[in-house]
């Protein structure tokens, strides 16, 4: 699974009636976006920030979820995943919809 296939799989799973176990996997399903970016050389720096403030606001949605909260704040974390997917779009799709070349 790619990395964008990764990122529209946890927007899809970050629901505010999720179970505590789904919630965690979308830790799994964090380290696994930055380790796929940890081993792209064409990794911007702004990506690196995307994805420590992606993990940060999983971490906080984790922990609301736990304790129960009715309504667990997902702005950071969509902001974020929707950033980070339109800097990886940019550098790996062409105009025309299709991979650029050596984009993986």
């Amino acid at each position: 699974m790619n990395t964008l296939e990764t990122i529209a799989r946890l927007q899809a799973d970050m629901k505010s009636d999720a179970s505590i176990q789904e919630a965690e996997s979308w830790w799994g399903q964090c380290v696994a976006i930055e380790m796929d970016l940890a081993r792209d050389p064409r990794c911007a720096r702004e990506e690196r920030t995307l994805v420590e403030s992606l993990k940060s606001g999983v971490s906080d949605a984790i922990l609301q979820i736990r304790r129960q909260y009715p309504f667990p704040d997902f702005t950071s974390t969509r902001v974020a995943l929707g950033a980070l997917q339109g800097s990886i779009e940019r550098r790996t799709i062409g105009v025309d919809g299709r991979p650029l070349r050596g984009s993986d």
